[in-house]
């Protein structure tokens, strides 16, 4: 496999055209557009997509949205240009809708402070509880507080005159796992980017690679070969003790392991890469809790011996400030690690990085399995439509609106920005980026919070190097079946 050089700009332009150029589809790939990354790129009207015709008379749409989350790009609208591509992508964006509908887009900011991501979802529910049409639409953590669709305070999405939800400039794939037995609450589209953002990846050190003369795994993703025991593989290759004692970590010491790991996330992401998932849709769509085989148990076993701490396969730590130095980031920043589990939002702290990295899926179980499976946090802010509001077509329309041209003109922005300077540098990590866009899902189990405890048990006795597993899951599945039938019924 050949280790590629780095990308040009006129190959970048080229490929960002080509990614965003073709492909429908409910995974969310983009369509039908070109990108200028410099400058507000002008877009024809793809086939199939025609703007409604409605005249707003000036009316103002109102959008709630927190004002910062844990450094994603959270704006969905920006007042004036600033010279950033996607700042700027975002205001044209805007501005287009305003001028075609006659309205004024207006982002109610609500304050990170304190615990935001539930007081924003609670500040919703009181405005609805009073009766009063505050909001045309909220873009809610709905994780926080699942309480916001119990309580009745948002609508049903499908019910949406002008939301064209299966169409490729929704996140056909994260939707899908949003729902409660066949209905959709909140939704995700390219017109807030925090469910990019939040979407776990694999970075990997290529000056680590190229100093033991290891191929990049690209080649193994394309071919659907990229797997648990592939990257065991690599890592078993690439721990290494450098002299120190054992691979018990220490500031001074000079031991390399193979994985810097997030806390329980860090297993998590691979337990669900691996398609294991205890909350799913029966084929009636119903919310149901997947019974655990043989095939959880491998998957299991597979990862205790992938983050073996013992052995220098992995070293967990929650913390990703590079003034940590024994933080999971700055294992990675300081080549003390070959790969590093991170959101996608992670590669802005690395663009200062000296080493070359790259950028990977999380690995199939096997390759039979299917697809690659991304994990994309619970966390992210999805769109909701307020119970009150007063036309909902109205909300629907514009909402579609802004999320196709977020899909044509924002989208492809985002992408530079993220493998721009010093973040993703070549044109292997922009197809990983596509790859690692179309296949993220989150398991309503942890949107719901049916399966929190569960998972953190398991991901804890990974990191033990345990075998508890059957133990965990004897005594946890009780719990998560009777918190699906209560929040199932909790909604009528």
């Amino acid at each position: 496999m050949k280790k590629h050089q780095r990308i040009t700009s006129a190959a970048l332009a080229a490929i960002l055209l080509l990614l965003t150029g073709c492909g429908s589809g409910a995974d969310g790939k983009p369509t039908d557009t070109s990108a200028d990354t410099d400058a507000e790129t002008t877009l024809a009207e793809p086939e199939g997509y025609t703007y409604p015709d409605k005249d707003y008379e000036g009316y103002n749409f109102r959008i709630l949205n927190l004002d910062f989350f844990w450094d994603c790009y959270v704006a969905v609208d920006i007042q004036e240009q600033t010279g950033e591509s996607v700042d700027d992508a975002v205001y044209n964006r805007n501005r287009r809708i305003e001028e075609r509908f006659n309205i004024t887009i207006e982002e109610n900011k609500f304050p990170f402070v304190g615990n935001g991501p539930t007081n924003i979802t609670t500040r919703l529910m009181q405005s609805v509880m009073a009766g009063s049409d505050d909001y045309d639409t909220a873009y809610l953590p709905i994780a926080y507080q699942p309480g916001v669709i119990t309580s009745g305070c948002i609508i049903e999405l499908y019910d949406v005159p002008g939301l064209n939800l299966d169409r490729e400039w929704w996140d056909g794939t994260l939707n899908e796992s949003c729902k409660i037995n066949g209905s959709l609450y909140a939704a995700s589209s390219p017109l807030q980017l925090t469910s990019l953002d939040l979407s776990w990846v694999l970075l990997f050190n290529k000056d680590m690679f190229d100093s033991y003369n290891l191929d990049y795994p690209y080649d193994y993703v394309r071919n659907g070969e990229w797997t648990l025991d592939k990257m065991n593989e690599y890592i078993s290759k690439l721990a290494n003790l450098n002299g120190d004692d054992s691979f018990t970590y220490t500031d001074s010491g000079n031991s390399v392991y193979g994985i810097a790991a997030h806390g329980d996330t860090g297993v998590y992401m691979m337990m669900l890469s691996a398609g294991e998932r205890f909350v799913g849709h029966d084929k009636n769509g119903q919310l149901v809790y997947n019974e655990v085989g043989d095939r959880f148990y491998n998957v299991m076993d597979k990862l205790t011996g992938l983050f073996n701490i013992s052995t220098g396969n992995s070293l967990f730590n929650s913390n990703d400030g590079l003034n940590d130095k024994g933080g999971y980031y700055n294992l990675f920043y300081s080549n003390r690690a070959a790969f590093l589990t991170t959101e996608l939002k992670g590669t802005k702290v690395m663009r200062s990085l000296e080493s070359d990295y790259g950028i990977l899926p999380a690995p199939k179980y096997d390759e039979d399995q299917s697809d690659y499976i991304t994990y994309a946090s619970e966390n992210m802010g999805r769109m909701t439509i307020p119970a009150t509001v007063s036309d909902p077509e109205r909300s629907g329309i514009i909402l579609d609106a802004l999320s196709y041209e977020s899909m044509t003109s924002v989208l492809p922005l985002y992408y530079n920005n993220t493998i721009s300077q010093k973040g993703l540098r070549d044109e292997d990590s922009i197809e990983m980026l596509e790859i690692i866009n179309r296949t993220r899902m989150t398991e309503p189990g942890k949107i719901y919070g049916f399966t929190n405890d569960l998972v953190t048990k398991l991901s804890q006795e990974v990191q033990r190097g345990g075998t508890s597993f059957a133990s965990i899951i004897a005594s946890s599945s009780g719990s998560v079946k009777q918190k699906i039938e209560d929040f199932v019924d909790s909604i009528g």
